[in-house]
């Protein structure tokens, strides 16, 4: 999964409005603003993807999406029911997100789209897809090229892809295979998974805190846990094989990259969010 990125401001309560504001450049903030990467920019290379998605042939996902928000440390205080319509064909993407909780219906691209499930604006001054539409493309397992592994890890960008003088996030995401199943007819593999982000600590972050031995000890500090594979989003998946689309997911996550990342530091984090999506309707 290549890194798109994502941020909110202080309040959890931003959370919401996932998706729409983008920090490029306020990277002061990795412990208030921080991005969050849970998409992508590009697709990875070829071979890593023996399954994926048909973007050529031309058909509509309607999906549901649920998303809990704002977790006072005991439990969510606010719920949002979301239908997510993404339309594909010809390389392209168009999305329209409608929000119970905003009362309001927007479009989105289009936007070209990969067989990873990755997209990429068209145009300079074109909004970046909502963050839940990201989740429902790209959280797709490219695979590995043995057909019988059971579980493998991407990492997105790869290596030397990596940029050095731009703001660089890679994202590490293990796949573990838990079975499959029929349903209607059609057949569905279940997977488990767990993202993990870290930062790149490149010239672009030396040129706005300095090099790592001219930086405070609190700064070096920040900046040296955020270097490590921190877990930020874990969940299940369910791919239609025969559809060849996501039929379902369940993803818990926190929009901030946080040090020391773990399951139960997500579980105990006002800022963790729940998400589940179900596909109901294909039309061609």
């Amino acid at each position: 999964m290549t890194a798109v990125v994502m941020s909110f401001a202080d309040s959890p309560r931003l959370a919401r409005s996932a998706g729409r504001v983008r920090p490029i450049g306020r990277i002061v903030l990795f412990t208030l603003c921080a991005p969050m990467a849970l998409a992508l920019t590009a697709p990875p290379a070829a071979a890593q993807v023996p399954q994926g998605w048909d973007v050529n042939t031309c058909r509509t996902l309607t999906y549901r999406v649920d998303v809990d928000l704002f977790h006072n440390g005991q439990e969510f205080e606010e719920f949002d029911e979301r239908i997510i319509v993404i339309s594909i064909g010809n390389g392209l993407v168009d999305i329209v997100r409608t929000s119970t909780l905003e009362k309001s219906s927007e479009s989105y691209g289009p936007y070209e789209f990969h067989s990873d499930g990755s997209m990429t604006v068209t145009k300079p001054d074109q909004a970046p897809p909502p963050q839940e539409a990201e989740l429902l493309l790209h959280v797709l397992p490219a695979g590995p090229l043995d057909p019988d592994a059971t579980n493998w890890s991407i990492l997105d960008p790869p290596d030397e892809n990596l940029e050095m003088t731009q703001l660089a996030l890679q994202q590490r995401t293990d796949y573990q295979v838990d079975g499959e199943h029929v349903e209607n007819g059609e057949t569905i593999k279940d997977f488990s998974l767990d993202s993990f982000l870290r930062l790149l600590d490149n010239l672009f972050v030396w040129g706005l805190l300095g090099p790592p031995g001219e930086r405070t000890p609190q700064i070096q500090n920040i900046i040296s846990g955020l270097e490590q594979f921190n877990l930020f989003m874990y969940g299940t998946l369910e791919w239609n094989v025969t559809r060849g689309v996501t039929q379902r997911c369940e993803l818990t996550y926190v929009p901030v990259p946080h040090v020391g990342g773990t399951q139960g530091t997500i579980d105990t984090s006002i800022l963790r969010q729940h998400l589940t999506a179900e596909l109901l309707e294909v039309q061609p």
